[in-house]
């Protein structure tokens, strides 16, 4: 029975709860949410200690394993009237009376004063807020110009609690938009970072695969222009052996030369003489005269061959020089190309870093 009385309570509570909540604001709402709460706890509260009073009093009779089993009954059951009347022992001039339990008497009791407080409450909070409104009403009218900066911090500090007492999800759910806007950020800043990042890689894969090809090309030309200094080095000592062995070959014929020369001077001496003498026989003047210029003729055949061996000479020597110097203009183009090849390397040895870091 006394279960029911508190679930019957319990859903007047409710009842009054959504009653009042409907004509409130949401702080208002929320003190009365509170106070019920507070007052459905002292009910229960109240109870338990009926419970334990009622309990306390059947012991203190003594009336044996009547009292007992009716204390262990359920409370939807009521107690019977000889167990109300070995309880409550009643005198001759009030047998016609009916007398009602003390904890249906409390329960009644608490709910009148339940009633009240609700009622005391209730007004209390609505005047509350008519007072609030009508202050800041009469005080923005009057006094607007001297006291905008009071109104604001009235404002903001009634704006302040209301948002942290009555909208803690709206903070919640700004704070969670506020935390995926900056995680949104974050990754899109990643996301860059990513894309130049990789952008770089590219272009040092790039610049190193260039400097790859140009270090086989600079390998190529040096190992050509090495082959081609040994071959011009090969090539003028060639030259410069031949050179030699003309110079020591000439070296007769320019003395043959000379002599054939010299043979040619006096045969012409010869012939200018016999060219002034008046000989008797004339065929034996043009006989003469015949043998000279044959000797004349072979004398200066001679000197030809022999000035042509003698150009011949020099051309080689001149060659020898012109073989060396290729052979140093290439020596000091292959020293550049190596000095090249070094840089080419260091430069691939600080890419392959950067794109190792």
């Amino acid at each position: 029975m006394y279960g029911i009385h508190i679930y019957i309570l319990f859903a007047m509570t409710q009842k009054y709860y959504v009653l009042y909540s409907n004509k409130m604001s949401i702080c208002g709402q929320l003190f009365l949410f509170l106070f019920f709460s507070y007052e459905n706890e002292k009910m229960v509260e109240q109870q338990i200690l009926i419970d334990q009073l009622k309990e306390k009093l059947e012991n203190a009779c003594g009336d044996g394993p009547a009292v007992t089993a009716s204390a262990r009954r359920p409370y939807s059951v009521p107690l019977l009237k000889s167990m109300l009347h070995s309880l409550y022992p009643s005198s001759g001039t009030e047998t016609g009376k009916v007398y009602t339990s003390p904890p249906a008497f409390s329960l009644a009791r608490m709910m009148a004063g339940f009633r009240a407080r609700s009622q005391i409450i209730l007004s209390y909070i609505e005047d509350q807020d008519e007072v609030l409104h009508c202050h800041l009403s009469d005080q923005s009218d009057e006094e607007k110009e001297n006291t905008d900066s009071q109104k604001r911090s009235i404002n903001q500090r009634w704006t302040r609690k209301q948002a942290s007492l009555c909208f803690p999800f709206e903070q919640s759910d700004m704070k969670c938009q506020v935390d995926k806007s900056s995680l949104c950020e974050e990754i899109d800043c990643l996301q860059k970072s990513h894309v130049f990042n990789m952008q770089k890689l590219k272009n040092s894969e790039l610049r190193l695969t260039e400097a790859k090809q140009k270090m086989r090309e600079l390998a190529l030309n040096i190992k050509m222009k090495e082959e081609l200094i040994k071959e011009l080095v090969r090539t003028g000592k060639d030259a410069e052996c031949v050179s030699r062995q003309y110079s020591l070959k000439i070296t007769k014929p320019e003395q043959e030369s000379e002599q054939a020369k010299m043979e040619l001077a006096e045969t012409e001496k010869q012939l200018q003489e016999l060219e002034n003498k008046e000989l008797r026989e004339l065929p034996e003047k043009a006989k003469l005269q015949k043998e000279f210029r044959k000797k004349m003729d072979a004398a200066k055949l001679k000197v030809q061959a022999l000035q042509k061996k003698k150009q011949d000479t020099k051309n080689l020597a001149s060659l020898s020089n012109q073989s060396d110097k290729r052979a140093i203009e290439l020596e000091q183009n292959v020293a550049q190309m190596k000095h090249q090849q070094t840089l080419l390397e260091k430069r691939l040895r600080e890419e392959s870093e950067k794109r190792s870091n």
